[in-house]
């Protein structure tokens, strides 16, 4: 499975047979189910589905999955941190670009860490 995904569409596609197939039977759902959440074809799983997938992947594609469904705004963010207990809150790349910016261009960030 490649190292980075776009969606979590993306994700699941491109799980090999073997873990789609262990999904399928841990989810009770058909082959063609699992396909048009893929695809699209379909609405989005309901969040309960969702769940169910996260806790079917191993644990460590458990969390880039999770990580996933953060990223997709049709998602309520809400709702899923009530479902996916433990949850890491995600915070927005926009907000870590603007921090390390501020950490670059101000003159005096060197003084601070020297004295943190």
């Amino acid at each position: 499975m490649q190292a980075e995904h776009v969606t979590w569409r993306d994700f699941l596609r491109q799980l090999d047979e073997r873990q789609k197939q262990r999904l399928v039977q841990a989810l009770g759902i058909q082959r063609k189910t699992l396909r048009r959440w893929i695809t699209g074809d379909t609405s989005t799983p309901h969040l309960q589905a969702l769940q169910h997938i996260a806790e079917a992947l191993p644990s460590h594609l458990r969390w880039r999955f999770i990580l996933l469904l953060h990223q997709d705004s049709a998602l309520s963010q809400a709702t899923l941190r009530s479902l996916l207990p433990g949850l890491p809150p995600v915070l927005p790349a926009s907000l870590y670009a603007r921090v390390l910016q501020a950490q670059a261009t101000n003159p005096h960030a060197s003084l601070l860490r020297h004295h943190l």
